[in-house]
């Protein structure tokens, strides 16, 4: 809980007197909502004597519970072992590379189909 519940007990009190109606409660989470209707008691206003501190976030740990230089080295390739040799590594470059040409290749026609080179240099 992050505030305390003799502050909260105000909004109980001021609920049972009608100056304020609870429209959504889930766990810990209550919304009040100050009713419009002609006749209702003004709503009084919610001060505190009580102190007054401000809830504490926890402390984040960060993305990695061990620090950098602590990790263990790996050689430049371990995450794909497909780059381990070059000439696969180049080959499927070069496919992918390839397969982007063909995803573009049939809008490209459709919008310069026209042209002289029927779009072919918009493709890639």
């Amino acid at each position: 809980m992050l505030y305390d519940p003799a502050g909260l007990a105000k909004f109980d009190a001021l609920m049972r007197s009608g100056q304020i109606q609870q429209v959504y409660a889930a766990g810990d989470t209550r919304i009040y909502q100050i009713p419009r209707e002609t006749g209702a008691p003004t709503p009084a206003l919610l001060t505190t004597s009580l102190a007054v501190r401000a809830p504490a976030l926890a402390a984040e740990q960060g993305q990695l519970a061990t620090p950098i230089y602590l990790l263990p080295a790996l050689n430049d390739y371990a995450w794909n072992r497909l780059a381990d040799s070059q000439p696969v590594a180049v080959l499927l470059w070069l496919l992918g590379c390839y397969a982007l040409l063909a995803l573009g290749l049939p809008p490209a026609l459709l919008v310069f189909g026209r042209a002289a080179d029927a779009g072919y240099a918009w493709a890639g």
